[in-house]
């Protein structure tokens, strides 16, 4: 059997995505289990869970609160609380097609891996703009393989699968990372995989192509803003999780802050008025894939600073 954990917090009008299809499979109710961890939800998520328990009678779906906040926290309670040899988790805005459970079980009897996952690709409820790519809010696209996962490379979010001891082993998922509420941090995923690999180098850890999901772009993650912005939550995230040996100083830490600051200003000017139309035919597409990798290290020396506590 396998259990799946969706982690939530007051996404109660998107809590039918996940359900719905978990509750669609083709695969036989006794084979899985269904956990919905309520991170504290303020909004009608326990009356949404309650309704697929009162429609679905025959699913296993059980709801578990979880006060205290943080997405680790409740991927921790999740695997705590499974009745199964593996936990899978999938995100509260995704949506799995209905051979996603089978698909799963039959990797785990094939192979018996230590951790598995797939990759996501974007979905919508509403119209995106003309220079909104896909690729924005896809992972593991270009994976044509199952093969085991590089060295460096980590699983995905909304899509991925655990053996419950192994998460026992190494800790599970660090409170450190993940969104709290709406302290909004990353790098829950990386910090678990680096775990793994130093306490278990022999964990047979794979990317499973076919395990696939649709995670939902949001009207408000398809803003220019959000998407900048992403991209310096993910620099201070890389500080975190890969600190330099030896910290920098105060005086180099502002010469950085100043020069990136004033390199993306340049970049956004004159980099988006003479870029290559072919490669970036909008303005959007320029900042996004361009000037953001500016931002991301301008968000890594963000962080060097704010640790100073100055």
């Amino acid at each position: 059997m396998l259990s799946i954990a969706i982690a939530t917090y007051n996404r109660a009008d998107i809590l039918n995505f996940p359900l719905e299809s978990l509750c669609q499979q083709t695969a036989s109710t006794q084979d899985y289990e269904i956990l919905v961890v309520d991170n504290a939800s303020t909004d009608h998520t326990r009356a949404v869970v309650k309704h697929y328990q009162t429609q679905f009678p025959e699913h296993q779906i059980r709801y578990i609160y979880e006060p205290r906040p943080g997405v680790s926290v409740a991927r921790n309670r999740g695997w705590l609380e499974a009745r199964s040899v593996y936990i899978g988790y999938v995100d509260d805005d995704c949506k799995l097609p209905e051979n996603w459970v089978g698909t799963a079980l039959s990797i785990i009897k094939m192979y018996s891996p230590d951790a598995f996952g797939g990759p996501y690709f974007a979905f919508y409820t509403a119209e995106k703009p003309r220079w909104y790519k896909d690729s924005y809010r896809s992972k593991g696209q270009h994976v044509e393989e199952f093969r085991p996962l590089d060295k460096e490379e980590i699983l995905y979010g909304p899509n991925m699968v655990f053996r419950v001891q192994l998460l026992q082993e190494v800790g599970g998922f660090s409170p450190d990372y993940g969104p709290k509420g709406s302290d909004f941090f990353y790098g829950e995923e990386a910090d678990l995989l680096s775990r793994i690999r130093q306490r278990k180098p022999a964990a047979a850890i794979f990317f499973a192509p076919q395990l696939v999901v649709y995670h939902l772009v949001r009207p408000e993650k398809m803003r220019l803003p959000h998407l900048l912005w992403h991209q310096f939550l993910l620099g201070r995230t890389m500080n975190r999780l890969y600190p330099p040996q030896k910290p920098p100083g105060l005086l180099r830490v502002i010469l950085k802050l100043s020069i990136f600051s004033l390199w993306i200003l340049a970049d956004s000017l004159l980099g988006s008025l003479f870029r290559n139309r072919a490669d970036y035919p909008y303005i959007q597409n320029y900042l996004v894939e361009k000037v953001s990798l500016s931002i991301r290290r301008l968000g890594v020396v963000y962080e060097q600073w704010r640790l100073m506590g100055l």
